[in-house]
């Protein structure tokens, strides 16, 4: 999400201005009603790692592994590309290197 929020976001100096209409458009699912049964498996599934990756940071353990098991799963709900993923996977690496080393 942050990925999008910079891409799409309107810049103001060292921040991002979020309006309404952002926000209207950002692409999130909200009806399961509307969506088919595999999407909804899917969502099922991501709310089932969020679950264990909260439990896993609560006891202090590593998460990395099923932080790339929900993304992956976000990555097949939003239909992302793999061009899509390398340009997320390559803004991530370069955002944490600027806030990490």
């Amino acid at each position: 999400m942050r990925y999008y929020i910079d891409i799409v976001g309107k810049k103001k100096e060292n921040e991002i201005e979020i309006g309404a209409t952002f926000l209207k458009n950002l692409p999130i699912i909200l009806r399961r009603g509307s969506l088919n049964s595999t999407k909804v498996q899917l969502i099922n599934e991501i709310e089932s790692n969020v679950s264990e990756i909260i439990q896993l940071e609560r006891e202090n353990k590593e998460i990395d592994e099923k932080i790339n098991q929900l993304n992956d799963l976000i990555y097949i709900l939003y239909e992302i590309t793999e061009e899509e993923k390398k340009l997320i996977k390559d803004y991530i690496s370069e955002t944490l290197s600027k806030l990490y080393y």
